[in-house]
């Protein structure tokens, strides 16, 4: 009875593992289970880093020797396989498995060549590598903590890691090939593997065994290649085989590159504003790169499971409607200009309910940015100093927090219009604003001490603005003192330029689509703002209450407060929404109602309904 039972059980996780996920009932709750998951066990992944390193030079040499490994991937790889390989593999499936297989086996190929070959170049000069990250006096900044031994270990970190490039490359090939086949289980279980290899690596090597961040590198290849190994099985049971000696459809390859060519200029630009903030960080002090890099992965949960979801979402309805109105006006010759107000529709309630999301989320982390990072972050070698750093970094993201959705949007819309020059181009406008916002505003935020006494006098109005004022800000932003809020200023560079960004993009948009109006914009934006402001209102005075009068060094007392404010906060979130007549608190209550019956209907066996591919990403640092 128990080995029949076992064996059932056996065969379903088969079945579940290994079918198209378009005919089982529970499928898509558990691909949403899967992703919160991933993002749980990233966390923890930072946690066990600020638990074993704190914000320390040690961490930040880990980090530098991470970028240039990862920018080969972002770039390579990843570029491609969003812009090009999943369409072109799917156009192949439509001849049949054979075609698919033989475009696998050359792409794979292909970029298993070129990433060895970039792997090998880096392995090389990673000395070189080494001394240009950690270049003193980069922008005026001194990076005094990277002496010759530090720059040395981070050429042996970078050597080691260099591998993961390589058999990422190979194992987002596999994922785009899988996804085809509509396989997304496996695929969406790749990146929990990488996160849960690098714990290892982190627990296991780092500090069982005293490796230290030459243990976590290790853990990072261990990862990668737990992230190709869980694709392996059901690649070979599609007949997804690479022919090493078969002869490369040249054609096929260069029809690769030239559809991931725009998206790969795209991300060569945010990979330079990621390596320039890496320069930065370095010469800001001990930690201050750690607590960049602690912060960017707190701010970005939110942004991946609201914002990028509800873009990537919303790119298939919006691609729809674009092409249907070409057809239309195509077939009607008298036509002169095409209906778009169903393509504005959509574009402007998915925008109307990214925001209604995004902007509760920006509120919480501005006003709770301190239980959050002590929740998160709190423990072991991560201080009450590094808590403060990387909750200041954490508080001025909430801007990029709030835009990053946004540009993710609007990116979307044009992509959906077959347009990928103009996000392009702005995209390099962005570049450029944040690549000088991060020299003048770290500049600024390191005379932390010396302006904020004389801001808090302009703004409590107790003090005239001196004569002197603009000369004084000018030196403020551009010379350099020791301050650790300096580290403030590249986050807060990051929401400017994707606030650029999103202004460009949509100044664009509505020259072409007239999405911006008083009605479908800037009304239910405007209520949207007028009931965030309360909710800030409200979170921050009950805040400052319960820190000033009430214990909060307890673990019990962070979590109380984090959830009593949280909560009030919400509630008048929900109800001001209510009051001012915002329309997407019905639509969500509608979604959650559906969300809970789904649940049922899966915990009990029944019910269908299909589910689609996800966006292939980069798996989570």
């Amino acid at each position: 009875m128990v080995k029949t039972l076992i064996n059932k059980g056996i065969d379903k996780g088969k079945t579940l593992l290994q079918g198209r996920q378009e005919s089982i009932a529970s499928a898509a709750f558990i691909m949403m289970v899967l992703i919160a998951v991933t993002k749980v066990v990233g966390l923890a992944k930072i946690h066990i880093f600020a638990r074993i390193f704190g914000a320390s030079t040690e961490l930040d040499i880990f980090w530098a020797a991470f970028t240039i490994p990862d920018i080969i991937f972002n770039v390579i790889v990843l570029g491609s396989v969003n812009a090009a390989l999943i369409p072109l593999f799917a156009e192949a499936l439509r001849s049949g498995t054979s075609p698919l297989s033989k475009i696998f086996s050359d792409v794979t190929r292909v970029v298993a060549v070129l990433s060895v070959l970039l792997g090998v170049i880096v392995f090389v000069f990673a000395r070189p590598f080494a001394e240009m990250i950690t270049m003193g006096g980069f922008a005026g900044f001194d990076s005094a903590d990277f002496g010759p031994a530090e720059t040395a270990q981070m050429a042996v970190l970078m050597r080691i890691m260099v591998i993961s490039p390589i058999v990422l490359g190979v194992s987002s090939v596999v994922t785009a090939a899988l996804q085809v086949h509509k396989r997304f289980l496996v695929p969406a279980l790749a990146p929990l593997f990488y996160n849960v290899g690098i714990i290892i690596g982190a627990v296991v090597f780092a500090s069982w065994m005293g490796r230290g961040v030459v243990g976590l590198a290790w853990g990072v290849v261990f990862g990668t290649f737990l992230h190709l190994l869980v694709q392996l099985p059901l690649m070979s049971s599609l007949d997804l085989n690479i022919s090493i000696f078969d002869r490369i459809n040249v054609r096929s390859i260069f029809k690769v590159g030239r559809l991931a060519l725009p998206r790969v200029f795209s991300l060569v630009g945010e990979q330079i504003s990621i390596l320039v903030n890496t320069f930065i960080a370095i010469g800001l002090g001990s930690g201050a790169l750690s607590a960049f890099r602690f912060a960017s992965s707190i701010y970005l949960l939110p942004v991946q499971l609201l914002g990028s979801t509800i873009a990537q979402a919303a790119l298939p309805t919006l691609s729809i409607e674009y092409q249907e109105s070409e057809q239309l006006t195509l077939l009607d010759k008298g036509k002169t200009k095409r209906d778009l107000r169903p393509f504005t529709a959509v574009f402007s309630k998915t925008l109307q309910q990214l925001l209604f999301l995004m902007l509760p989320a920006f509120v919480f982390f501005v006003v709770l940015r301190l239980p959050i990072v002590r929740l998160v972050l709190g423990a072991g070698a991560f201080d009450w100093t590094d808590t403060v750093m990387t909750a200041w970094a954490l508080a001025l993201f909430g801007l990029a927090m709030l835009m990053h959705g946004v540009v993710a949007l609007v990116v979307r819309a044009f992509f959906a219009m077959q347009d990928t020059v103009v996000p392009v181009i702005v995209s390099l406008v962005s570049l450029i604003v944040n690549i000088l916002g991060s020299i003048f505003l770290t500049n600024f935020f390191s005379h932390y001490y010396d302006w904020r006494p004389l801001v808090e006098s302009i703004i409590a109005r107790t003090a005239p603005v001196p004569a002197e004022f603009l000369a004084t800000l000018a030196t403020w932003i551009t010379t350099r003192n020791s301050s650790p809020a300096a580290v403030g200023g590249l986050a807060l560079s990051a929401g400017l330029a994707l606030m650029v960004e999103a202004v460009l993009l949509l100044f664009v948009l509505n020259k072409r689509i007239r999405v911006i109006s008083w009605k479908l914009f800037w009304q239910p934006v405007l209520k949207k703002l007028f009931v965030s402001w309360v909710m800030f209102m409200v979170m921050y005075s009950m805040y400052k209450f319960w820190n000033f009068k009430l214990d909060t060094s307890t673990v019990v007392s962070i979590i109380s407060l984090f959830t009593v404010v949280g909560g009030v906060g919400l509630a008048t979130y929900i109800a001001g929404s209510l009051i001012v007549d915002v329309s997407e608190v019905t639509f969500f209550v509608q979604v959650v109602q559906k969300g809970l019956r789904r649940i049922r209907s899966v915990l009990g066996g029944g019910g269908r309904f299909e589910i689609h591919a996800l966006p292939s990403e980069a798996p989570e640092e």
